[in-house]
């Protein structure tokens, strides 16, 4: 279990710096032949999607990291919902 800022901020830098991974992995595969070059292409390709991948979630989700905090409690109140049967 994550606890305290410390952890998360590990967590972060290694998601964040996983597309540099991929690249260098990428890299050193390519370099030493140890896989096939479409291989080590692809493997090249999907770091920087998967940083556009992590930017384009980020954004989606700001809009609901910045309302939440700021509802009030009778926002959040929901009507009771019927407990009569669907017809």
């Amino acid at each position: 279990m994550l606890r305290g800022p410390k952890n998360w901020t590990e967590l972060l830098v290694a998601v964040l710096l996983t597309p540099v991974g991929l690249v260098a992995v990428s890299f050193g595969l390519y370099r030493a032949r140890l896989a096939p070059t479409w291989t080590t292409g692809k493997l090249g390709v999907g770091g920087p999607l998967f940083a556009v991948g992590l930017a384009a979630m980020a954004i989606g989700m700001a809009p609901i990291g910045w309302r939440v905090p700021g509802e009030t409690d009778e926002r959040w109140e929901h009507p009771a919902l019927s407990t009569s049967p669907a017809t």
